[in-house]
């Protein structure tokens, strides 16, 4: 798993590797807001859906 900091604020998405990353720009360009850790999980192969249980997408939606 990888962790990354997320910030969102009116017109503006922001990803940082690392949370010191993410307090540097806040404090420069935002200073009330908040960077979100998140987890992000390792990609899985292509075609690989039924091998580890990926739902797939129902047609009527």
């Amino acid at each position: 798993m990888t962790i990354v900091w997320i910030y969102e604020g009116r017109d503006t998405f922001k990803k940082f590797d690392t949370e010191d990353e993410a307090q540097a720009w806040l404090k420069e360009n935002d200073p009330e807001g908040v960077a979100i850790e998140h987890q992000i999980g390792e990609p899985l192969p292509a075609g690989s859906a039924d091998r580890y249980g990926v739902p797939k997408a129902d047609e009527r939606s």
